[in-house]
């Protein structure tokens, strides 16, 4: 939300440019450009809104490049975002003459000679490393290919294939916090002769919402219905992780179910009241919330957009750090550049059109999907990290036991990040299923 601006007089034919302030008090610049609108070139305008937020790893990249510590590095990030010195000392609990301290010392080992030289410097090396990010992305990975399906009304949806090109095709239900993989992973996948098809669901990435009044079960079940068409497969296993778990239950009842040959769950957030009886001493009032804000979608939307807003002001490594400091597999892999990549990518593709997706998915997965599984018409394995601090094992283990079609595999050595961590097993369970 953009607040504190107005937009006045005519804009003319040219561009316009009016300052502004977000909903988090961060400058922001309303760009607005005239362009006739519909079939009869009604009159109107197009409005951008340029964001001067810095590119999470631009500050991390510099960080590490200058040898700022990490209070330095925090400092960099909020002066990049906008806020002055004196808001900084503010937001920190520290003196004025301290945080002025910190930035000269950032200043001399970064060789800028002030404020404006670093701010120009800093959004230089943004730009340098959302350019060349995609590049070196696009060198690297060339068994991935990103295209677009068409559905009825106009609607496209993203699809993301990463593995062999003709390998044997599966369907990964993404999360919001996982989307894509890492090289290494991608290469396991590819070797093993695996071809994953992510299909971005509606209101994520580029892929459209679903039509004003649609049932949302119905059309995530449509779209993948359309992918496999395409692909040329009436069936097809499927890996989900986290939140996509809830989807692929539900949507299996909305015409999905001939299609799925067998389901890989992986670190799967539990129906409500399994997390209720087994959350630990830290997360019990984060659950409680949880379970509060599941009948509250504004409150679901601040909870999402809040957690985001953390994610990029403390940076991604800090951020994964922290998430994941109770496993040491997902520590180790927290702290590697290209699995800090993928995060970047799955942040970006559950933003590109705002919150309300990320709301939605969570919606679904604090309400009540227990009932679906009884219903779900393939072999389900529960893949399950011993070490998963945010999908208590004790809660997966409950469910199983719950569930005559469920099976569990706990896996020494793995935490939430179990794809990135053990790829040849994911691959083979998909492939060949399970005892």
């Amino acid at each position: 939300m953009v607040r504190g601006t107005a937009l006045n007089g005519d804009v003319g034919q040219g561009v316009s440019l009016h300052p502004a302030r977000d909903a988090d008090d961060r400058r922001a610049t309303l760009a607005v450009m005239a362009s006739p609108i519909g079939p009869d070139a009604a009159p109107g305008a197009l409005l951008f809104i340029v964001d001067p937020v810095m590119r999470p790893e631009t500050v991390d990249l510099m960080g590490r490049a200058y040898g700022l510590t990490g209070a330095e590095t925090e400092i960099l990030a909020a002066f990049c975002d906008g806020a002055s010195l004196r808001r900084i000392a503010e937001d920190r609990g520290r003196s004025h003459a301290t945080i002025r301290t910190q930035f000269q010392s950032i200043a001399e080992k970064t060789g800028v000679g002030g404020q404006a030289e670093l701010m120009r410097s800093s959004q230089a090396m943004s730009r340098f490393t959302e350019e060349i990010g995609g590049l070196a992305r696009a060198t690297s990975r060339p068994t991935r290919k990103r295209f677009d399906v068409m559905r009825p009304g106009g609607r496209s949806v993203e699809v993301l294939r990463c593995g062999d090109p003709a390998g044997a095709p599966a369907i990964f239900m993404h999360g919001a916090k996982v989307y894509s993989f890492p090289t290494a992973t991608e290469a396991v996948f590819r070797d093993a002769g695996l071809a994953l098809y992510i299909i971005g669901r509606p209101g994520f990435g580029q892929s459209d919402p679903e039509p004003d009044s649609a049932d949302r079960d119905q059309t995530i079940a449509d779209d993948i219905l359309a992918v496999l068409s395409q692909i040329g497969v009436e069936q097809a296993p499927i890996l989900a992780h986290s939140g996509g778990v809830p989807e692929v239950f539900r949507v299996a009842a909305k015409g999905l179910a001939a299609a799925i040959e067998r389901l890989v769950i992986v670190g799967s957030l539990p129906p409500p009241s399994y997390v209720a009886r087994h959350a630990g001493a830290s997360a019990t009032m984060t659950a409680a919330l949880m379970l509060a804000a599941r009948s509250n979608k504004a409150l679901l939307r601040l909870l999402l957009s809040g957690r985001l807003r953390m994610y990029l002001r403390m940076g991604v490594a800090r951020f994964l750090d922290k998430k994941f400091a109770a496993s040491p597999s997902d520590t180790k892999l927290a702290a590697r550049d290209d699995v800090i990549a993928e995060f970047d990518a799955a942040v970006e593709l559950t933003t590109a059109q705002g919150y309300g997706a990320g709301a939605d998915e969570l919606v679904t997965a604090m309400r009540d999907w227990e009932p679906a599984i009884a219903s779900f018409p393939a072999p389900v394995l529960a893949l399950h990290g011993e070490e998963d601090p945010v999908s208590p094992l004790a809660a997966i283990t409950e469910l199983v036991a719950a569930h005559q079609g469920m099976t569990l595999e706990t896996v020494a050595g793995a935490g939430h990040l179990l794809i990135p961590a053990k790829p040849e097993l994911v691959a083979q369970r998909l492939l060949f299923g399970w005892g």
